[in-house]
């Protein structure tokens, strides 16, 4: 990879692939890979900031972090916290008080048989209903809502709006 790779349209298609994912494991009900997407997705989400401001608001003086301290959305707060406390032992600047760790929310209905026994799959997995799910959360925060929200007000420039004086 050369280092041109890693520039602002890059980081934007990482941060959707990593949603794409979050989306996959979800309805796959694979809670591993499905909160690591999600972890992830919020990191490259966060870094949007970064590199949308390097590339198209550098004359703001605010960088993406007072950005995400002095605003009044969660959603900045909660993906500055798991930017850093997924890298970090020690966060010196805390932005969000609330509970932003990664949770699972499920209910997992297993096909079974009259005899009480479990259908699974060839591969052993047992076989679900229909109404089965998995949801990572951020806290009380669905984790792919907070994301998709985030991406598009990131990208839509609003977040620039208040302190470069556009309304």
């Amino acid at each position: 990879m050369s280092s041109d790779i890693f520039n602002f349209q890059y980081i934007k298609s990482k941060a959707y692939r990593e949603i794409e994912r979050l989306v996959k494991y979800e309805t796959l009900m694979d809670k591993l890979n499905a909160v690591d997407s999600a972890i992830n997705a919020a990191i490259s989400v966060y870094h949007i900031m970064d590199w949308q401001h390097q590339e198209s608001y550098s004359h703001i003086k605010t960088k993406p972090h007072e950005i995400c301290k002095n605003s009044n959305n969660n959603s900045l707060k909660i993906l500055h916290y798991m930017a850093n406390y997924s890298k970090h032992a020690k966060v010196s600047c805390q932005l969000y008080w609330g509970d932003a760790l990664p949770k699972i929310n499920n209910n997992v209905e297993c096909i079974v048989l009259e005899s009480g026994e479990q259908i699974c799959t060839e591969n052993g997995a047992p076989m679900v209903t229909e109404s089965s799910y998995l949801h990572v959360y951020f806290g009380e925060f669905r984790a792919l809502e907070l994301l998709n929200f985030s991406i598009e007000y990131i990208l839509s420039g609003e977040i620039y709006c208040p302190i470069s004086g556009i309304s």
